[in-house]
């Protein structure tokens, strides 16, 4: 496993492991600290409000839903990254 793999299971866990340790606070906190840094650029400005939209969809759930959506969220970002990585190899074999 290179350091790739060890980061995105590292990763993974940091987030699923939060969610199952009811640390949503802790979650929302990074999310409020990705969109300052985002809006600090000044390069996202479309971009940012559509995460905003969805950062208020998801305060207004209640903690099992959120458990659901971000594992459901993590699932398909793990496959989406597989995915992508076999089919960059195959394009540029």
């Amino acid at each position: 496993m290179d350091n790739n793999d060890n980061n995105k299971d590292s990763n993974e866990f940091d987030i699923l492991g939060s969610i199952e340790n009811n640390e949503i606070n802790l979650i929302n906190l990074k999310i409020d600290l990705l969109l300052k840094y985002l809006e600090a650029t000044g390069d996202y400005k479309e971009s940012l409000k559509h995460l905003n939209i969805w950062k208020e969809f998801f305060l207004n759930k209640d903690e099992n839903t959120l458990k659901s959506y971000f594992k459901s969220i993590m699932s398909f970002v793990s496959f989406f990254e597989d995915y992508a990585k076999k089919r960059i190899t195959y394009l540029y074999k």
